[in-house]
């Protein structure tokens, strides 16, 4: 399935599925999508741990739900793949960065610059 330019939820039923917890905000739009696609979703983890789901995947060959973002490095590395799930790509998730009152450090123009750059290429 790491293969495919997208996949369907039906697609994921039949692995071992990592999952968000109740905690996360992304929780709520897989039990809903699960919900409208009729499935049952039956996870082998579940944790509010984004680190310990990149990782489950990687180790048991399972599917977990994250952004390209949440896995570039693992992606470029060959680790991981971005798969789009159809019943998904109308929940967009949109990542801000909120300057301070005072203005933005130089540290933390470099960092913008630098999550920009990596969103871009992600994108490509």
């Amino acid at each position: 399935m790491a293969k495919r330019a997208s996949i369907r939820l039906n697609d994921c039923v039949d692995y071992p599925i990592i999952i968000a917890d109740t905690s996360s905000a992304i929780r709520p739009y897989l039990d809903a999508a699960f919900t409208r696609a009729a499935l049952d979703l039956r996870p082998i983890i579940e944790t509010n741990s984004i680190e310990i789901m990149r990782h489950a995947a990687i180790l048991d060959n399972g599917i977990t739900f994250l952004t390209p973002f949440e896995i570039e490095f693992e992606r470029r590395a060959g680790r991981l793949a971005y798969v789009p799930v159809r019943e998904l790509t109308n929940d967009a998730q949109a990542l801000m960065l909120i300057g301070h009152e005072r203005g933005t450090s130089a540290i933390a123009s470099v960092l913008a610059e630098m999550l920009k750059a990596m969103m871009q290429d992600t994108i490509l």
